[in-house]
């Protein structure tokens, strides 16, 4: 089983601590096959308390860390809150591929939720990938059922969730 931790890509909505990880010359750049900025996806969590789906739209390619491509957050206002989404994709390498997801809300506190589509394979527009869900990320065993997800493809201790491409 592989460990990865993307607990990194959730401290990079809030602060970029990731700028030091660069690519190098020797970092190969990848072909990101199913983000590409000014995308819109809809993130649609299947729990009780869910509320309306939250429209994302993918920020610009911002660095490669190990072959993988994280984009710069982009910013929404909706009433007196401020969001952050942040997308991260991860090829078929040594684990297999992942699409993450994610939105920061200002609450004060912050308020973290994300979306993880293991082998979300080639993407239609309108097709929904299924997903595992979390939010409240600050707790770092969520990061360890996603990294569980991630290797097994077991939804324990998560919920469910669809994205889908809408432009």
């Amino acid at each position: 089983m592989t460990k990865r931790s993307l607990l990194p890509i959730a401290a990079l909505a809030a602060v970029s601590t990731l700028a030091a990880c660069a690519p190098t010359a020797t970092t190969a750049m990848i072909t990101d096959p199913i983000l590409a900025q000014g995308q819109v996806w809809v993130m649609t969590p299947q729990v009780a308390d869910a509320g309306p789906a939250r429209t994302m739209t993918v920020g610009v390619r911002d660095f490669k860390v190990r072959n993988s491509a994280s984009y710069e957050p982009t910013f929404v206002r909706m009433n007196d809150r401020a969001m952050a989404d942040l997308f991260f994709y991860d090829p078929d390498d040594s684990d297999p591929e992942f699409v993450f997801a994610m939105r920061l809300t200002s609450t004060g506190s912050g308020d973290y939720e994300a979306c993880l589509v293991r082998e979300p394979g080639a993407v239609a527009v309108g097709q929904p990938l299924k997903g595992a869900y979390a939010k409240n990320l600050g707790d770092r065993k969520v990061f360890d059922l996603f990294d569980d997800y991630i290797d097994t493809g077991k939804m324990d201790g998560l919920a469910s969730c669809t994205l889908t491409r809408t432009k």
